[in-house]
This record gives structure tokens, sequence and C-alpha cells, in this order.
């Protein structure tokens, strides 16, 4: 948590200038203690062990502070953990492997990688907040939790070590790292292009529920006037008086072609992705005002690693129900919950070789959507426009794997992927009637924000299972825009046809544009 402005935590006080000061707790050296003049809190947490605070102070730089005790302060950190290191580390003849327990600010993992013959460093460290604390706010200079090849760490359990390659690591190169978090990356889409074909769905069935009495007395008339077709409707429902609600069925499929990029980022190789889906689905209109219906959907998913160095093809099936509920005049609620299976087959180049691999998941996910139409005065000669926000939540469980192949060949554990989005778009559409039935012209935009969040997950050489390798898949914020171009036909003998093109593109040089073919029929 933040600290917060108004209430300061222990230690801490404000004197008649308005300065607020530090004073260290004595508990440790009785009779003396350390005070400094505060400029900028910058933490303030309670982890499992202990209370961690960090500050900057108007002449020590950032400094830490573990239960009311000083740990290190920017300016002078370097004499301690410069001592602490080379002392011992030039007293060995060649040190190749360290282990620091302790050491979370990362000081000392900063000096040993100094030294050229080191091959390996362990860290163990029993509090996760320290290592996140040190790292995000860089309380020790330099780039204390970086390896040599890029290799960075986001966090530690109880459970787990910290690794760290000096030189050029098997495990943690580029190509296994972007491996991993692809398949992160395939749970996500999978699910994403599940709900769009529902929700896609939705939008449809949507402006029938503005006219039940054309369902109700299976009566199809356009008067072309949205006052004239009420009075219309009254009249019908007065005098004809249509008995019980016809219970029609509609059968509906939604198939898309997807492909895109991610880019080369940090340490991330590009991939290359295409993807496709299909989606067939039942629903029926209960109410004037609800339409329930399931639907099973099946996405697949290829992606390359970099030139060719790793191949992934993911597949997921789903199965889905849904709603649309009509609140007022104009206002709507929609929403879907799945459930679904997921399989990764994982293949890599290794020295000449190829290992592969098969992991299985289990996926629960869901969308909320809000959506609000203008009034009758603001439609326009056929045109329609709506507002909505989408919420999205999802939670994926990837099985651990082994792969097959040569001496290369890893184990990965199991993994916890939780994702949630929350979108705002702006529906346009404008409807021009033919002999046949009407054609309409579909414009969407769409920005949102999306939050991923992942276990930590271990792994190991099958031929050294007794040195546990810390997998951290850092938690990750993006943004994202879309644009879709489109057009329907609603022909009069019940069939609709809904073609559409669309570009999406996030803040982490991804892209991906889709082309999506959808066809309906009432029985």
């Amino acid at each position: 948590m933040k600290a917060s402005k108004d209430l300061l935590p222990n230690g801490f006080r404000k004197n008649e200038k308005g300065e607020i000061w530090f004073s260290e707790s004595e508990v440790l050296w009785p009779g003396q203690k350390m005070s400094l003049r505060v400029k900028k809190m910058l933490f303030e947490g309670k982890s499992k062990y202990q209370h961690v605070v960090a500050f900057e102070s108007t002449n020590y730089g950032k400094v830490l502070v573990l239960d009311g005790v000083i740990q290190l302060t920017e300016r002078d950190e370097f004499a301690y953990q410069e001592m602490i290191t080379h002392i011992p580390m030039f007293a060995h003849p060649n040190p190749e492997s360290v282990l620091i327990v302790g050491g979370g600010d990362g000081g000392v993992l900063r000096e040993v990688a100094k030294h050229p013959g080191v091959k390996r460093i362990v860290m163990c460290e029993i509090d996760e907040m320290v290592v996140k604390v040190s790292k995000d706010l860089g309380l020790v200079t330099a780039t204390a939790f970086d390896d040599a090849t890029g290799n960075s760490y986001s966090g530690i359990s109880s459970k787990t070590v910290l690794n760290f390659i000096t030189k050029k690591g098997k495990i943690f190169n580029k190509t296994v790292k972007t491996l991993i978090k692809n398949q992160t990356a395939a749970a996500i889409n999978s699910m994403s292009q599940s709900m769009n074909r529902v929700n896609s769905r939705m939008n449809f069935i949507r402006p029938m529920q503005n006219n039940s009495f054309n369902q109700n007395i299976e009566l199809a008339m356009n008067l072309n006037d949205p006052f004239a077709d009420r009075i219309f409707d009254a009249l019908a429902i007065k005098y004809l008086k249509p008995k019980k609600e016809t219970k029609k069925w509609a059968a509906w499929s939604e198939g898309n072609i997807s492909f895109g990029r991610i880019g080369h980022r940090g340490e991330n190789l590009g991939q290359d992705i295409h993807s496709d889906g299909l989606t067939f689905g039942i629903d029926k209109k209960i109410s004037a005002a609800r339409t329930f219906g399931m639907a099973v959907s099946q996405s697949w998913q290829k992606t390359q690693v970099g030139s060719n160095e790793a191949n992934m093809d993911a597949s997921s099936t789903s199965i889905i129900g849904y709603g649309s509920i009509k609140l007022k005049e104009r206002t709507y609620i929609e929403t879907a919950i799945a459930l679904g299976e997921m399989e990764v087959d994982l293949k890599r180049s290794v020295d000449g070789g190829q290992n592969k691999g098969i992991r299985d998941g289990k996926q629960i996910y869901g969308s909320f959507t809000y959506l609000f139409e203008p009034s009758m005065e603001y439609i326009i000669e056929g045109v329609k426009t709506n507002y909505y926000s989408r919420l999205d939540l999802g939670y994926t469980m990837l099985d651990d794997y082994t792969e097959s192949g040569d001496d290369d060949s890893v184990f990965y554990d199991d993994q916890n992927v939780k994702s949630a989005t929350l979108s705002l778009g702006y529906n346009y559409s404008k409807s021009v009637e033919i002999e046949s039935g009407i054609i309409t012209q579909l414009l969407k935009f769409e920005f949102g924000k999306s939050t991923t969040v992942n276990s930590l997950s271990e792994a190991y050489y099958i031929n050294d299972a007794s040195t546990i390798y810390a997998n951290a898949i850092a938690d990750q914020d993006t943004y994202h825009g879309q644009v879709t171009l489109g057009f329907s036909m609603n022909l009069k003998n019940d069939l609709n046809l809904n073609i559409s093109l669309d570009h999406y593109r996030n803040d982490k040089d991804t892209f991906l544009n889709s082309f999506t073919i959808n066809f309906r029929k009432l029985f």
C-alpha cells in the first residue's frame, strides 16, 4: 500500500516548521538512533514478516527502513555492500557459483555480479515485499536485478529461490521467455475471440427487443416511421389479441480469421500470429425484454517466435451461456459466462534439434456489458447509435508440462493467469431497405485497459532436477484501441449475413487484423 500524506507511520513526525522527520528505533542500538529529514514518502506496507517503509531524504537520497531500523541509504550503501561482498569473494581462488542468503535490496547481488568468473548466483530472500520495493524504487543503484542477458526478477515466494545466470543461460534465453509469455497471450486471446463472437450475436438480437409485436404475432411490418409503428403495434395488440408469445428458436454461427504480430520489445522476440475461430449457438426470445442462449466456441492459434526459433499451436473449446435483458427504454444489460479447455503444443529449436511439449489448461471467463441507445428522436433515416461499457474477466489454469528432446529439455510448473479488461465503445449503423430485405452499414470504435496477473512458475532441466529456476512473468497493464467496419444483410426469409473487418492495436507493439463472417437463421 502507499503511504498516506496525512497519517504518518510510526517513527515519522512533523515539527513546528511543517518538516517531516524520521527517527529510527533504538531496539538494536539502545541509547542512539539516526534521524533524517523526509523529502518524499515512497512506500509503506506490512508484509508477512515486517513493516517496510521507503522514503526519499533531503541529504541521503532514498532510504529503506525495516521495523523502524534504517537498512540502507542511497548515499552510502556501497560501503556496506562492497565490504560484505568482495572480502569473501577475493578469499576464494575461483568462485563460480554464489549463494546469497537475504540481501533483498540487491546490493550484494550487484557486487557479486561484477566478478567475471561467476557463472551462477542464487539469492534466497524470505520477504517478497523487500525485493519488489527495492527493485521498483531503485533503492540500489545500477541494474542489480538484471543479469548479463537482460533477464529480470519480479517476485519471490516462500518456496522458491531466485536464479541469476551471469553468462548466457539456456532456460532464461529470449526464445524460452517469449514462448512462455505467449502461452499467457494465447489463453487471453482465445477467451477474447470467443466472447467477441457471442457479443456480436447479442448486438444483432438487441434491436428485436424494441418491437415485441412482430415476433408475437409472426407478422413482419415496417412503416418506416417509428411513431406510426408504435400506433400500429398498439392497435394490433388490442384488436388482434395475440396469444402467448411464440417460442421461436434462432440458430446462428460466426467465424473469424485473424493475423497479427507482437513486436520485438525488451526481453521478447517478435511473434507472428494467425488465429481462427468458429462459434455455433441457439437462443430464444422468452419475453419482450429477455433473450437467452447457449453456444459452443472453438478457437485455434498458431504463433511463430522469432526466426522460427519456436512455434506454438493452441486450441480451445468453450461452452458459453449468454443473455440480453432490456432494463428500460433503450437501456440493456448483456452478460455471458463460459467454461473451456485448451491445449498448447510447443516446439523450440535446440542445437540443431527440436524439443517438444504439450500443455493443457482450463478456463472460466465472462463478460458484462451495459449499453445505452439514444432516444427515438435521434434516430434519423435509419441511423442508430449506442454507447457501451464492458467488463471482461478471465481465469486460466495451465497445467505443468515436460519437454521431450535432448539434454536441454525442461520441466515447467503449473501456472495461473488472471485477466481483466474494461472497455468503452461506440457503435454506429445505417440501414437501407431493399426489395429482398435490409442492408446495414456498421462502424465501431473501442478503447480499453487490460490487466494481466501471472502466478510464479518454477522450472528445471530434466537432467538437473535439483536446481530449481523461478520463472517470473511480470504483471502487465496494456491500453488498446479497436476499429471495426462491416455490413449486414437481413433478408425476408429470416436469413442474416454479416461481414466485418477489424483492426486491434495496443501500446505493447501488438496489432491484430480480423475478418469475420456470420450466418443466422430463425426457425
